[in-house]
């Protein structure tokens, strides 16, 4: 039975995306432990008046890859610290992250390039870094900040303006994965409506890793016959022409949130122009860059009784998708697209959530030889139960264009209200030049213990 005809079968019983173009995938997809994202603090709701206060969390991760050669993939620890000020109209914010992970310190030397193991043996992140400075109906957000537009559950169609940590991201839970922006926004409230302007004066981007790591977005598989090359990534310039920037309104009225925006930016995500090089040494050289893109959409949603009805759509223009004939000049193809996701929360009896999506993005332009179809759609659908201090949860991502997809299982206990421990285990099925499929070499165990403070 084909993927398409399983889908008639269970309109609504998947949550998540899955497309074959690396790229694409990666703009949508998100954790594989759905929970409604909490929005960033408001800029005119800054928190409540008191003294320095300090919070964060430490964490321990092992995760052990099984198929041949067997290896640990994860033995990470991972610090975050918070401190929080401020009086009257005038509150601040500090955050780091600081991580290092022994599978890439001293073991895997024949697993993992040198690049992939300096790249991730050590890490050091600005995290939330603001002043919020309330004016009457205006709050003023000024510094490194989240900003997160979208309504879906761990995706990432409209929140156009996160940046994201993508190495190791189909195991994390939303937040530890979304990257601050130095930014500078306003909001606006008035009585239903709120209204938002962003200014991005020097972007961040997806931290995508280095070659050779687990989950790097490759953008095609290699050509035969040819050496596979990819450069370093080149970010853009700082200066005025590639700042960012958007305005978001809308509006909470007898149980609809409704809004609608407009971005204009570099793109967060890589786009890997191609140079064919031939000789006695024939090449493919990748570089990955980023595209100038405008961005408009909207988000949705409605609670009817228990039942929470979302959906969310964005038009892009200016990006490039990878084309793999060997005689187009820089192997990318100009195409407007249209994402969109539509789907449906439910709160069951005996403690059960089900989460369930469908996802599409529509290409204006398509060419045979891309991994992707114009028309690309996927979902998936998670069940989460808990009881007691337990909770367990199963994921189960799919195209819907091909017989590929992700399973994820996990049960967590919370040993005290700032502490618990998780376990999950996680495959990828598919053919290599799929989005999943490609990770069929992935499949692994891990556990987690994380204490807040």
């Amino acid at each position: 039975m084909s993927a398409r005809t399983t889908w008639g079968l269970s309109l609504l019983a998947m949550l998540a995306t899955a497309t074959a173009n690396a790229q694409s995938m990666d703009d949508l997809f998100g954790d594989d432990l759905p929970k409604k994202a909490a929005p960033a603090a408001s800029a005119a709701k800054p928190p409540a008046e008191g003294g320095l206060r300090f919070s964060g969390s430490l964490e321990a991760k092992a995760a052990y890859t099984m198929p041949k050669p067997e290896h640990w993939s994860n033995l990470r620890l991972r610090g975050l610290l918070n401190a929080q000020g401020g009086s009257g109209n005038v509150k601040w914010k500090l955050g780091a992250r600081a991580d290092g992970d022994a599978a890439y310190a001293g073991m895997n030397e024949d697993i993992y390039p040198a690049p992939v193991r300096k790249d991730q043996k050590l890490g050091f992140e600005l995290r939330e870094n603001y002043a919020d400075v309330e004016l009457g109906d205006v709050g003023l957000r000024l510094g490194k900040q989240h900003i997160v537009w979208g309504e879906m559950v761990g995706l990432f169609v409209a929140d156009v303006v996160s940046p994201r940590d993508r190495r190791d991201y189909l195991s994390l839970e939303l937040e530890p994965i979304r990257r601050t922006q130095w930014a500078a926004r306003a909001e606006h409230f008035a009585g239903d409506w709120h209204s938002e302007v962003v200014l991005i004066p020097v972007q961040t981007y997806d931290k995508i890793g280095k070659p050779g790591a687990d989950f790097y977005p490759y953008p095609t598989p290699p050509t035969p016959g040819y050496a596979y090359v990819i450069n370093d990534e080149q970010r853009p310039e700082r200066n005025a022409s590639n700042m960012g920037g958007g305005l978001r309104s809308g509006f909470i009225k007898n149980g609809w949130d409704v809004s609608g925006f407009a971005y204009i930016s570099r793109d967060v995500a890589p786009t890997y122009e191609r140079q064919v090089v031939t000789g006695p040494t024939p090449a493919t050289i990748y570089t990955p860059v980023h595209d100038r893109i405008r961005q408009f959409g909207g988000t949705v949603s409605k609670d009817l009784d228990g039942v929470v009805l979302k959906a969310e759509g964005v038009y892009t223009n200016g990006r490039r998708f990878t084309v793999n004939r060997l005689d187009d000049a820089d192997g990318l193809l100009a195409a407007d697209s249209f994402d969109y996701a539509v789907g449906a929360d439910f709160t069951l009896p005996a403690d059960l959530n089900l989460y369930l999506q469908l996802t599409q993005r529509v290409l204006t332009r398509h060419d045979v030889s891309m991994n992707n179809d114009k028309v690309e759609s996927g979902g998936s659908v998670v069940l989460k139960r808990g009881w007691g201090n337990w909770e367990s949860s199963v994921l189960w991502a799919s195209s819907l264009n091909r017989n590929e997809g992700w399973v994820n299982t996990q049960i967590s206990y919370r040993l005290r209200p700032n502490s618990r421990i998780r376990f999950g285990a996680e495959w990828f099925y598919g053919p290599a030049t799929g989005y999943f499929g490609r990770y069929d070499a992935n499949d692994r165990v891990w556990t987690e213990f994380q204490q807040s403070f």
